[in-house]
């Protein structure tokens, strides 16, 4: 079994993200509350817009981003920890341990993206971690987020935490910052981890609020569920992060400003940044083809 996101991706990854299945309880009591004052319109079957079965557009998207990236920008995605274990050989008998145990776990997947030119990203509120996080927030059971050196960042120093550069390129001994410096890309690895939370609905009885009664009550749950919904979601961070990249490129396509400066000759070193730094042209027709497919296969099944 592969823990790889990108492997996934290449086998029916859509299909693999449609069958995330989390009923999130406690989200759907809140959006019960929330929408009653407007109709109490609200389909909690199968979470509703809760499940995570809504990645599947967003693991179509992260298709057609891919596309128009190019072959140049690489994104992959793996599992690095799950349940505070980081031994992937371990992974698959934690994970029976909670099933037997009739709880979940939960898990951090690592997503790596290569290739990416410098200067892509729009400060202030658009930049490459905001539009990155946005998207990744939007994958359920997404609990945490952070770049580079993250949280860590916090028990380090200064001397520490400082990418020192070692080439006109702008490549950097370390990679604290991810890739990322100032909202921008700065053309070194774009590294981003997140924190996916254990499955909410587990069948060991639990406690929770009979609506009807108005009193704490137990609760048991049927029906099959996840022991770890991290193992589904590298194809789905992957996709975002492809979708969000995508986006930036686009922009800087179409406005420019901040590339054809990067590339500029700088004074004090003579030197320029190659022309190979920059994003391929964006085939939009080759994506939109490439997406009508998808569509197509969907349908067929």
């Amino acid at each position: 079994m592969s823990w790889n996101g990108s492997a996934i991706t290449k086998f029916f990854g859509i299909f693999v993200s449609q069958m995330i299945s989390e009923a999130e309880t406690s989200a759907l009591y809140t959006s019960l509350k929330g929408t009653v004052e407007v109709g109490g319109f609200n389909d909690y079957r199968g979470g509703g817009h809760f499940s995570g079965r809504l990645t599947l557009g967003l693991v179509a998207a992260g298709v057609v981003a891919k596309k128009i990236l190019g072959r140049k920008v690489k994104i992959e995605s793996r599992i690095v920890e799950i349940d505070d274990c980081n031994n992937p050989d371990d992974f698959p008998k934690i994970v029976e341990e909670a099933l037997r145990a009739q709880d979940s776990v939960g898990g951090i997947v690592e997503c790596t993206a290569t290739g990416v030119p410098p200067a892509l990203g729009e400060p202030f509120f658009d930049s490459v971690e905001s539009t990155m996080s946005h998207l990744l927030f939007s994958i359920p059971a997404v609990k945490g987020v952070e770049f580079g050196a993250g949280f860590a960042a916090a028990r380090m120093r200064g001397s520490e935490h400082n990418d020192p550069i070692i080439s006109p390129d702008g490549t950097t001994a370390t990679n604290n910052a991810g890739g990322i410096v100032g909202g921008l890309t700065n053309g070194n690895p774009v590294v981003v981890r997140v924190v996916i939370k254990p499955t909410a609905s587990i069948s060991s009885p639990q406690i929770t609020l009979n609506t009807e009664s108005g009193k704490p009550e137990e609760l048991r749950i049927k029906g099959r569920h996840d022991a770890c919904i991290a193992l589904r979601a590298p194809v789905v961070v992957e996709a975002a992060a492809a979708v969000a990249l995508c986006d930036l490129t686009l922009i800087a396509r179409r406005f420019g400003r901040r590339l054809k400066r990067a590339l500029r000759t700088p004074k004090d070193t003579g030197k320029s940044y190659p022309s190979s730094d920059l994003p391929e042209e964006p085939d939009l027709a080759a994506g939109f083809a490439f997406m009508l497919k998808i569509y197509t296969f969907v349908l067929y099944f």
